[in-house]
């Protein structure tokens, strides 16, 4: 990339070197000889070679779309009216009204210089580079001398002339009042959450609650991070480039500099608005740590194997990916780099394998406790450059796996391995493509194969998918993650696998109703609460207290309910303050989804937080009543990691819920799991006579109990990864919040981070194994079976032998 664009910067200095030489020996620059086009054409080129050296030495940054258009506009402008053509009055006006705009963008940009001119000059001095600083200079300059010409030729012009200049002014004013409130706005909030008392959740989550959503609010938080802002504290530099990386490229806006020039920096730390823009593009992907740089990677190939059980409502993924530098971005050093891949995971599934293949073999995962894969990872990789994968698990159904190297003129492959209960929605089962962000998979070629290990005997619906043979369907193009398939459901019948003497079976999921009587509601109102939904609830609400959060509780009454409703539901993101929730057993929370929220892990340095954690350890269990059928990655995490009783639907399911006091009972205990989007229930068992289900119901199984008995401590205490979870997950083989699958290099590798691999439980998932294990018994039976048919087989040659002895 440096080379690229060095060599396009040379091609147009060589340019406007040469057509200067021209012009200069043939007289064309002196007075008389009607050179000013070619003054002016000069000019403009070095503009347009400026601009190429400023994609290697990025002085201003990415001009925002409108500065290109006005750039384009203002340069033909400018070389017309040097022509001194004769035009009609109308066209008059309109070219000196743009050569006003442009006289005043000349000058913000030669002020945008100052701090570089001195550099210019030594430049200029030295190998002529240097004069490119002095360009809008120059601009600014025959841009004065050709509009006052024009004017004094027509004086009815200078009107035309101010009239621009105002409207100028006019719009800088109204964008810097506009930044002004909102910044004043957001300011205000964010102290108002740092005040000494404060307790919750972070500063920087309230003010977003109450920042308004737009373009202009989007910048504010952006200022300084992507797009350039005066800097009149370190040294002195009218502009600083902005230093903590975000997953976009550097803007320059002139409207923005100028707004944050006049109205000072925004007093929200770097750090808490990177958050902010995080939770509002839900783009945690750029803020992952990184080791190595891994921006000049693509995805190149993938190559996915899926087996699905209709009748268990279970699928297995495997997805073979090959990830490489793109050849024509290579760099003359550090071309080795850090492929990093986030997978959105379908609701209840795990990762159960990984593989790496190293010099042409695929070497398989050993799985391991986070903080040993973490530490193994970091120091191979920071310190020895060598060859791991890793994969940890991330809440919101997500994991994140990690290549290093993938080397130019090279590929790497790595295989992950996804067990999934099949949703259920409209009497269909479901099978879709799992996503992820990464290195970019727009030209990604993929083949897919999906084989159904059971008949479904009805017709099955895909999307690209296309049926080969009976139950056999395949797909080969372009990467294309809509990609699905969907199935007649089938009444799910008990199923079990069986190891080590314990069943893991599976069972349909009934849900069923106790009796509740909640005399307080809380609703996290939002803006998905409509009117017909917030008029139900106040209608139902009777006798029952119901209250809403706005910097406190507030209670609803007759007087109040349109005024708070009308505030609240301005909201796009909330956050509801569980933590403030006093009689959690005789309350209900009732929350809708409006959009983004900040993860666990955001909000993990807050009291707000450790109060949750306080209560969890409590063994208390919120009330929380979701509508619609979607739920927040907050509220999805909470309650994977079982901190409510819960239930979802409609508003009117609500209504009759609370008419009749009763509310979706709980049945899960610590030897019964429930995955509800797949209706089916998980339970450990004594009961080995029934073995007809493949491995992955004991990895689901382990990996909802683990979620169940650890909750929100597993977010919040690393000892949990030595517990007896910690060696449920290792005996499962499966990705939770105290393990992780790593692949070494060398066995010396393993021992010497004391990550050792676990011989009685189960191994990595295949595609190629996925049965039920043989148990001692069943292997004696079978050991048995072939020892008679080695006896039939020889018969005669044993009869012989024992004959003779």
């Amino acid at each position: 990339m440096f080379e690229d664009h060095m060599r396009l910067f040379m091609l147009h200095y060589a340019v406007v070197v040469f057509y200067f030489l021209l012009a200069l020996f043939n007289g064309r620059y002196k007075k008389g000889r009607g050179g000013l086009p070619l003054v002016i054409i000069t000019l403009l080129l070095f503009l347009i070679s400026a601009y190429a050296l400023n994609r290697q030495m990025d002085i201003f940054h990415t001009s925002v779309g409108w500065v290109q258009a006005l750039l384009v506009v203002t340069s033909i402008n400018l070389l017309l009216a040097s022509l001194n053509i004769q035009l009609p009055y109308a066209i008059k006006v309109l070219q000196v009204f743009a050569l006003t705009v442009g006289a005043l963008f000349y000058t913000y940009l030669a002020l945008y210089l100052i701090p570089i001119y001195a550099f210019g000059f030594i430049g200029a001095i030295a190998i002529g580079i240097g004069l490119h600083a002095f360009v809008p200079l120059l601009l600014l300059i025959y841009t004065i001398t050709i509009l006052i010409k024009t004017i004094n030729a027509v004086p009815a012009l200078k009107t035309v002339a101010f009239s621009a200049a105002g409207a100028v002014f006019l719009l800088i004013g109204l964008f810097t009042h506009r930044w002004s409130a909102l910044q004043t706005n957001m300011k205000t909030a964010f102290h108002a959450a740092t005040r000494a008392d404060h307790t919750g959740w972070p500063a920087w989550v309230e003010t977003l609650q109450n920042v308004p959503d737009g373009p202009l609010s989007g910048k504010i938080l952006r200022s300084d991070i992507v797009y350039a802002t005066p800097n009149f504290t370190e040294g002195f530099s009218f502009f600083g480039a902005p230093r903590i990386r975000w997953e976009e490229s550097k803007k320059h806006d002139p409207l923005v500099a100028i707004a944050s020039a006049i109205l000072g920096a925004v007093s929200i730390p770097k750090e808490d608005r990177i958050r902010m823009l995080q939770t509002i593009h839900n783009n945690r992907y750029g803020a992952e740590e990184r080791l190595w740089n891994g921006d000049n990677l693509e995805t190149v190939h993938m190559n996915t194997e899926v087996q699905i059980w209709p009748a268990m409502h279970l699928a297995y993924a495997e997805k073979i990916i090959t990830v490489a530098q793109k050849p024509s971005e290579q760099r003359w050093r550090g071309n080795q780099q850090e492929a990093i891949y986030i997978f959105q995971l379908p609701e209840g599934a795990v990762a159960t394998s990984l593989s790496l293949w190293i010099d042409g073999k695929e070497e398989k995962s050993v799985l391991t406790t986070k903080g040993k894969a973490t530490k193994a990872y970091t120091t191979i990789v920071g310190v020895e450059v060598r060859d791991p994968s890793v994969v940890h698990w991330q809440e919101g159904n997500r994991i994140s796996v990690r290549i290093f190297p993938v080397m130019a003129n090279d590929q790497r492959i790595f295989k992950i391995g996804i067990t999934i209960p099949m949703p259920e929605r409209d009497g269909k089962i479901w099978y879709e493509h799992f996503t992820f962000t990464g290195p970019s998979s727009k030209k990604a070629a993929e083949k897919v194969r999906v084989r159904l290990m059971q008949s479904p005997g009805k017709t099955i619906e895909t999307v690209a998918l296309k049926r080969q043979q009976e139950n056999d369907y395949t797909y080969e193009g372009k990467y294309n993650p809509e990609l699905s398939l969907a199935i007649p459901a089938m009444p799910l019948a008990k199923h079990a696998f069986v190891h080590e003497g314990k069943a893991f079976q599976l069972d349909a999921y009934k849900p069923a109703k106790a009796h509740q009587q909640f005399t307080t509601l809380y609703a996290d109102v939002n803006a998905a609460w409509t009117n017909e939904d917030w008029i139900k609830l106040r209608g139902e609400a009777g006798s029952r207290s119901l209250y809403v959060h706005n910097q406190g509780w507030i209670q609803i009454d007759g007087l109040n309910e349109r005024e708070m409703f009308e505030r609240l539901k301005k909201r796009k993101i909330t956050l509801f303050p569980f933590y403030d929730v006093e009689d959690v057993e005789n309350s209900l929370v009732i929350t809708k989804t409006a959009g983004r929220t900040p993860s666990m892990e955001d909000i993990r340095k807050s009291t707000g937080f450790d109060a949750l954690v306080h209560a969890a350890a409590k063994g208390k269990r919120f009330n929380v009543y979701h509508i619609g059928e979607q739920p927040s990655l907050f509220i999805s995490s909470l309650r994977e990691l079982r901190l409510f009783h819960y239930a979802q639907g409609g508003i009117n399911d609500l209504m009759a819920d609370l008419n009749q006091n009763v509310f979706d009972a709980d049945i899960e205990s610590a030897q019964q799991v429930v995955i509800h989007n797949a209706g089916m229930v998980l339970a450990a068992s004594q009961d080995v006579s029934v073995n007809n289900a493949p491995d992955h119901l004991l990895r689901l199984f382990a990996y909802n109990h683990i979620m169940q008995q650890g909750g929100l401590r597993l977010l919040a205490d690393s000892s949990l990864e030595e517990s007896r979870l910690g060696e449920l997950a290792a005996y499962a083989h499966i990705v939770t919040p105290v393990s992780s699958m790593i692949v070494l290099e060398k066995r010396e590798d393993y021992d010497r981070f004391d990550i050792d691999v676990n011989k009685e439980g189960l191994k990595n998932a295949s595609a190629k194994n996925s049965g039920s294990v043989p148990e001692p018994h069943e292997w004696a039976i079978m050991m048995i079976c072939l020892l008679l048919l080695a006896y039939y087989r020889f018969q005669r040659k044993i009869n012989m032998l024992w004959l003779r002895k």
